[in-house]
């Protein structure tokens, strides 16, 4: 019985491990991705006067 709820347990923090991982993974991209957006929406000012 005690072995089993160990795997379980070893199971459940695998699992969290790797759902923390991939979030992080996501984070990065998101980030990655608004700073492409923000450096192809920067203009030069002066373009807009001509």
């Amino acid at each position: 019985m005690e072995n089993q709820q160990q795997e379980q347990r070893e199971y459940i923090n695998t699992k969290l491990e790797e759902r923390d991982r991939k979030l992080l993974e996501s984070i990065r991209d998101i980030q990655e991705t608004k700073k492409q957006i923000a450096a192809t929406q920067q203009k030069k000012w002066w373009i807009f006067w001509k």
